[in-house]
């Protein structure tokens, strides 16, 4: 099954700030669904790449649990706006079936040391690769 695109290619490139390829949880909360986990696959300060189980429109808003700052207890709770999503090929679709991309509210200025160092680790562990910044 080739993936279903209703955006953009959601490898390409479009934040102004650093990607911080780093996998860690998220909450989303749609205005008219109920709350689903999804997977952070990487981050910036104006907005991210999740895998979510299910389908979201380009411009439905969501409110966001991200847990960068290493307390369950305490995630960061932030407004986005869905720019696009696609659907994943066959061979990645098991758990997570959906990329979506998602731009902030608000710039998220004050987590990028949490992301920073998050993301580190990961990579000292194997993890993930390197950050990419935009052309």
């Amino acid at each position: 099954m080739a993936d279903d695109n209703r955006g953009s290619d959601p490898n390409s490139e479009r934040r102004a700030g650093e990607r911080h390829l780093a996998c860690f949880p998220a909450y989303l909360e749609p205005e008219s669904r109920e709350p689903r986990l999804a997977l952070i696959r990487d981050i910036s300060t104006t907005g991210a790449l999740l895998l979510t189980q299910t389908a979201h429109q380009p411009d439905e808003k969501l409110a966001l649990k991200l847990y960068v700052d290493g307390d369950p207890n305490k995630p960061r709770v932030v407004r986005a706006k869905v720019i696009r999503f696609s659907r994943c090929s066959f061979d990645r679709a098991d758990v997570w079936p959906y990329n979506i991309a998602v731009q902030f509210e608000e710039s998220l200025g004050d987590l990028q040391q949490q992301v920073e160092a998050l993301a580190a680790k990961q990579r000292e562990l194997g993890l993930s690769g390197a950050p990419r910044s935009r052309p």
